[in-house]
């Protein structure tokens, strides 16, 4: 089964800024694929996005059915 982890932990050397990490797996169907991803709040009254990752940048799922994206944000 396909499924997607999200891990966000403070950049290191980069205050006030945190690495966000999402890593796929058993995406064999869709290799080669192109791949990102948003992020948005869960307030109920602003779910607004929070910030996009993999937009612009070729990243795709690779011949194992896997997928790495990461940005450092503020």
């Amino acid at each position: 089964m396909a499924s997607a982890t999200l891990f966000i932990s403070r950049a290191e050397g980069q205050p006030g800024r945190y690495l966000v990490v999402i890593n796929g797996e058993g995406f064999h169907n869709s290799v080669g694929a192109e791949v990102a991803a948003r992020v948005r709040g869960d307030d109920p009254v602003f779910d607004d996005s929070l910030f996009s990752i993999g937009v612009g940048i070729p990243n795709h799922v690779l011949p194992d059915g896997s997928f790495s994206l990461s940005t450092v944000v503020p």
